[in-house]
């Protein structure tokens, strides 16, 4: 699959920054471009209605369940949000394969958030994980990288939406619950992408293990 890339990437990762961070003003977002793609399958769309109406029933679900999350959770989430609706409204103007290969991106994302609940808790969506990263290579630990994180919406962009605040390794941070690259940068610069949904299973923590390439620095 395709994601966003090189002005794509760039043009979403700095739209969250250029409105307020509201999780009620992205899951509108989301409704609306969804109810949008759904009008346009009426008239012989590129999207089946099978997947529109999943993506409808996840966008409904994140509606009736983000009242649970605490207030001071809110921002990152709303960002990691606002990157799904934006790669959404993407699908309008894409080509037919390329629109239902978002629409299904996003549908992947958003489940992983419906499914990230509070355990013993009705209906109480869970606003973050805190995820503990592990650089490694055969030898061991590698310390001494930056480690970031991306919605995987902003697959190839150059910069981090959410950036761990100490050097590996390990590094600790909350993340919303959804799909992600992770970057490990070095001297400013990134040396390895790689993928990992978060929030399967309702985990409160997780650690992960990302594999640091061979030949590039710290040594």
């Amino acid at each position: 699959m395709r994601f966003a890339t090189g002005f794509l990437a760039a043009a979403l990762l700095t739209a969250p920054a250029a409105r307020a961070q509201s999780v009620g003003t992205a899951i509108d977002s989301l409704q609306t471009t969804a109810d949008s793609l759904a009008a346009d399958a009426t008239s012989g769309s590129k999207i089946p209605v099978v997947e529109l109406s999943e993506l409808r029933a996840r966008i409904e679900q994140l509606d009736g369940g983000v009242a649970s999350i605490p207030q001071a959770e809110r921002r990152d989430y709303a960002k990691s949000l606002i990157a799904q609706a934006d790669l959404l409204a993407t699908a309008r103007t894409a080509s037919d394969t390329r629109s239902l290969e978002i629409v299904r991106d996003v549908n992947a994302d958003l489940m992983l958030k419906v499914q990230a609940r509070q355990l013993g808790a009705a209906n109480a969506l869970r606003g973050y994980v805190q995820v503990t990263v592990h650089t490694k290579r055969a030898s061991g630990e590698v310390r001494g990288l930056v480690v970031g994180a991306n919605p995987v919406a902003l697959a190839g962009a150059a910069n981090p939406m959410f950036r761990f605040a100490k050097l590996s390794s390990p590094t600790s941070r909350a993340l919303p619950p959804g799909r992600y690259e992770f970057l490990l940068l070095y001297d400013n610069v990134v040396v390895s992408r790689q993928r990992a949904d978060i929030g399967i299973a309702s985990s409160d923590a997780i650690d992960l293990d990302l594999v640091v390439p061979s030949g590039t620095a710290p040594n």
